[in-house]
């Protein structure tokens, strides 16, 4: 269950008053998350939730376009990382993800930047994740507002940037994780391939039984090391009556679990 407090306003830079922000509490109310209200910029999907679900356990986490710091702050919450750096260029989105750190508690182990990830020194990590914007400036509408346009289109990085960066950021044997729509798969593939990233995992998300595949889940690995490729089962977001309830899995992710 989802729940949501009223909304505030949070002053910017120069104390002027900014988008209005709702805060949703997760994991059984363990986690609260500002964020833009509905139609006043980019608010995250499940995308980033499941993706967090993907991450297998790390000792430094890098994401690249944090937004509000949704994946990060489950990571943490779930002990999926012992630190974690969020990078986020909307400066809305930045002040909301250093409230989420400090009011969930993690301002010891969770790191916020402001900035363009391309253009930023950032550290070495043994996992590197990011859920980017799904289509091309180029070969998509523009989103309702600037925020969300931001979120959903390229304006601050392609898809082969984020690989690219990541790579960078990349210890030996690190992991590199992302959700991208399921037509980009392969594109992704071939951008971490060139790069010597070896495929590792990927999991295709599929929203009810009986739909073709939209997301796809991978996991590619900095090594020189024969790995196996494996392909786990798909993850089905919705079931029962009409397919409009989430499944097992998905509200499992929205709760609280153990930690490792």
């Amino acid at each position: 269950m989802i729940y949501t407090r009223a909304p505030i306003s949070i002053l910017g830079r120069r104390g002027v008053e900014m988008t209005d922000f709702v805060c949703d509490s997760f994991l059984e109310g363990a986690l609260g998350v500002w964020q833009p209200q509905k139609g006043q910029g980019y608010r995250f999907t499940l995308d980033p939730v499941l993706l967090a679900g993907f991450i297998e356990p790390a000792e430094h986490l890098l994401e690249l376009g944090s937004g509000s710091g949704i994946l990060g702050l489950l990571v943490l919450s779930n002990a999926r990382a012992e630190r974690v750096t969020m990078v986020e260029i909307q400066d809305d989105l930045y002040r909301c993800l250093n409230k989420n750190i400090d009011e969930n508690g993690f301002s010891a182990c969770a790191t916020a930047i402001n900035g363009d990830f391309r253009t930023e020194t950032l550290p070495q990590v043994d996992a590197v994740a990011f859920n980017p914007p799904f289509f091309p400036k180029d070969k998509s509408r523009p989103g309702k507002n600037r925020g969300r346009d931001i979120g959903r289109r390229e304006h601050y990085g392609t898809l082969k940037d984020f690989v690219a960066c990541g790579v960078k950021s990349l210890k030996a044997e690190g992991s590199l994780y992302a959700i991208v729509r399921f037509e980009r798969g392969e594109e992704f593939e071939a951008y971490a391939q060139a790069l010597d990233l070896v495929p590792y995992r990927c999991r295709q998300v599929i929203s009810r039984a009986g739909e073709a595949a939209k997301h796809v889940l991978w996991q590619v690995k900095k090594t020189h090391k024969p790995i196996a490729f494996k392909e786990v089962s798909p993850l089905y977001v919705h079931h029962g009556p009409e397919g409009r309830l989430y499944s097992a899995e998905v509200q499992g992710l929205l709760r609280r679990r153990l930690t490792r």
